[in-house]
């Protein structure tokens, strides 16, 4: 009797407080969050001006990035030519300095009786 009546209570208990609990169906609140500026517009009018700022917002943001990509091109472009420069440069002593060595050693060729 005392198992079936630890039941009983316990499942009363339970019962009552899972009754007593907020209901998960209820229908949300009036109330708007705070957190969100466009959700408290309240008015399509205010909708559509908000549209209308974050058009302009991505509109600026676009073109900033479109200038900066032109920019960061364009300067490559000058690293480039003057990296090539470099090695065009480089490559010019290069060859300077195998003639020379080439000259060098048929000369010491022909010294040598």
């Amino acid at each position: 009797m005392a198992p079936c009546l630890a039941v009983v209570v316990t499942f009363l208990v339970t019962f009552v407080f899972l009754c007593s609990g907020q209901s998960i169906c209820k229908p949300p609140t009036e109330e708007k969050c705070t957190c969100n500026q466009v959700v408290n517009v309240g008015t399509d009018d205010g909708l559509k001006s908000e549209l209308d700022r974050l058009k302009i917002v991505v509109e600026q943001l676009s073109q900033k990035i479109a200038n900066f990509s032109d920019d960061r091109v364009s300067t490559l472009e000058e690293q480039l030519a003057q990296e090539r420069n470099r090695v065009n440069s480089i490559q010019d002593d290069l060859t300077h300095v195998q003639n020379a060595t080439t000259q060098n050693v048929e000369l010491a060729g022909k010294q040598k009786p």
